[in-house]
């Protein structure tokens, strides 16, 4: 109730001195630049504190005691990742802790503006925060520079409910307890390039031995392996300072991390460390939650970013082109199809489907959730360049002949990496066996037949990947029906390709991603079919097949 009676204070104090300003001729314009330090000190001071998101010391010693042992560096660390969803707080008492230390030091928190409160892309506080451990105290001067470089703004409203900083501040005032810190939150709007020019200037006016938290959480909304399948290409973006592959991710702050990645880059701390990648389900031991929250965490030291970048795919959906189809890809509409599922479409480098026609609508529904490899009617071969990996996509539909076979060893011996999905119709396992091994011959390194009404077997020819089956097609009488078909996430790195196989059931017009009971029932029944090792057989039946 005190937090609640401060907040409201604080904020009618805000509109008080709001229409003041206004009155005054001072107005918020361009960068939206807020009140000055001075004029929030005399806002928040001397009981106007901002409150850690929990306020019991056994809490985070808990979090403390559960995350000794696990490694980290001694000192030369610059900045961590970590999550703020406190279901892994273990998680951020490892993270934070490998900056410990008991020297003054600024603390830099970059978050995410979860609500897109206040007037300002990025925004900061200038109030202390109670912890159970004390008051953190801010970076005046540090917050003072940036507001008169107009390079963010100091409003505290935003901060009461701000997660992202809340959930991260009690852990920096145990392991860093002369700490000062400034909390930068900003809006999602902010694009990674303009996220990139600001880093460029807030980190000079930052100290020099300043320590900087990223505090973000991964994937979100999905089953934990389709989540792990995403916060690997989170992680390949990070340990590469990949800046075009950001806007792809899932996570909660595109131009925040951008924004954390730039002021390391130029500060030459480009070595990620990782300490953990986890999940909120995996913590808590559940593996019947159909929407978790991905963690990755570490710390970056000087050094150069990894030179090799993760190539992440999906391969999944033969979209009829019916009114029903549209329809059920329309988020306004009562027939939606696609909730719990378009949170799978983006996260990874390309996602790949097939169009049974033209229908603008449903091209352009598919390309809003995230599709960035559709076949729109028509065959195409053609090579794309993936954050620094040449990557053949190819998409043919069941009449595939002798060109299309050129076409793919055409780019093999251009690529790295060849992927091609095939719109299967209704062909028989031998014309597809032929057509999936020639394709294997001339050059794919997988080849997913899609379109199909059920699941087909799984093959390792030569080394390579065939489905000859994904039972992925998208109909009126499939949404009407019900029906199971695999989505399947491809993770390739050096010559290394990771299959993971995502059962998808559509029930009622609702498409959903089975839980664990469920995928294990499917995934057993592709191994049944499979005509492969038993290692390989094992591997399916835990949803992921590694080739190398």
């Amino acid at each position: 109730m005190d937090h609640l009676r401060i907040g409201i204070k604080i904020f009618l104090a805000f509109l008080i001195l709001s229409a003041a300003s206004l009155v005054g001729g001072y107005f918020f314009a361009g960068w939206q630049g807020g009140y000055t330090v001075e004029q929030y000190q005399g806002l928040i001071s001397p009981n106007g504190l901002h409150y850690a998101y929990y306020g019991q010391r056994e809490f985070y010693e808990a979090a403390y005691s559960a995350a000794r042992g696990f490694g980290g560096p001694n000192g030369g660390a610059e900045a961590v990742i970590t999550n703020h969803h406190l279901v892994g707080a273990r998680l951020i008492a490892q993270a934070i802790g490998v900056l410990a230390t008991d020297t003054p030091v600024t603390v830099v928190v970059v978050s995410p503006n979860h609500y897109s409160m206040g007037k300002s892309d990025v925004i900061m506080s200038a109030a202390a925060w109670q912890t159970p451990y004390g008051e953190l105290e801010p970076d005046l001067a540090a917050i003072n520079a940036l507001q008169e470089g107009r390079l963010a703004s100091v409003e505290e409203e935003p901060f009461d409910q701000e997660q992202g900083v809340s959930g991260i501040v009690a852990f920096i005032k145990r392991s860093l307890p002369n700490a000062r810190v400034v909390p930068l939150i900003i809006k999602d709007h902010v694009t990674v390039e303009e996220a990139r020019d600001l880093a460029s200037k807030i980190g000079t006016a930052i100290p020099q031995d300043a320590k900087f938290v990223g505090s973000f959480d991964f994937s979100h909304y999905l089953t934990l392996p389709a989540a792990d399948f995403h916060d690997v290409a989170s992680l390949g973006a990070i340990e590469t300072f990949d800046f075009t592959g950001i806007d792809r991710l899932d996570m909660d702050s595109h131009p925040g991390l951008a924004l954390l990645l730039q002021i390391l880059k130029d500060r030459g701390y480009g070595k990620f460390n990782l300490l953990e990648r986890n999940n909120s389900a995996r913590l808590a031991a559940r593996d019947d939650i159909l929407e978790t929250t991905g963690y990755v965490t570490g710390y970056f030291t000087k050094g150069d970013p990894s030179p090799n970048r993760t190539v992440t795919a999906l391969g999944y959906g033969d979209f009829s082109a019916e009114p029903a189809v549209s329809l059920s890809l329309d988020r306004h509409e009562k027939t939606f199809g696609f909730k719990f599922l378009e949170r799978l479409f983006f996260g990874q480098d390309l996602t790949m489907g097939a169009l049974a026609g033209a229908d603008p609508r449903i091209k352009g529904a598919l390309e809003r959730y995230g599709y960035n490899g559709l076949d729109e009617g028509q065959d195409f071969c053609e090579a794309r360049d993936i954050s620094g990996n040449k990557v053949g996509v190819c998409l043919f539909s069941a009449t595939i002949g002798d060109i299309g076979m050129a076409q793919v060893k055409e780019m093999k011996g251009q690529t790295g990496f060849v992927i091609v999905m095939l719109s299967d119709a209704a062909l028989p396992q031998s014309q597809k066996e032929l057509f999936g091994r020639g394709l294997a011959n001339a050059g794919a390194d997988a080849v997913l037949f899609s379109g199909s009404s059920q699941i087909g077997p799984l093959e390792i020819y030569r080394g390579k990947l065939i489905v000859y089956g994904q039972g992925d097609r998208i109909s009126k009488e499939v949404l009407e029906k019900g029906h199971t078909g695999i989505a399947v996430g491809l993770v390739h790195k050096e010559g290394r390709l990771e299959a993971d196989l995502f059962p998808v059931r559509f029930d009622g017009g609702q498409g959903k991603l089975l839980l664990k009971a469920n995928s294990d029932i499917v995934l057993a029944e592709l191994a049944g079919i499979s005509a492969v090792s038993q290692e390989i057989k094992s591997q399916i039946k835990q949803g992921q097949v590694i080739i190398e």
